[in-house]
């Protein structure tokens, strides 16, 4: 009985092992890439803006971009 149960075990185990070895040449898994991402702070000037220096930046930007659509316009 015992040597009925061991042929039995044998042969699942040589079963087990070939469709191991199958599976090991058929699937092949992916191993998920992780990627640490570094944050930076900036640092801001600690002067006050004046908000009039930002309006007349502000305009003469308008102003460039204007002369540029009208130069390519023409």
């Amino acid at each position: 009985m015992e040597e009925r149960f061991e042929a039995i075990r044998e042969k699942a185990y040589r079963t087990l092992d070939e469709l191991m070895g199958k599976l090991d040449t058929v699937y092949t898994p992916v191993r998920a890439e992780k990627r640490v991402l570094r944050t930076v702070e900036a640092k801001a000037s600690e002067e006050p803006v004046d908000s009039m220096d930002l309006k007349t930046r502000h305009k003469m930007q308008e102003e460039a971009l204007r002369k540029q659509k009208e130069e390519q316009g023409e």
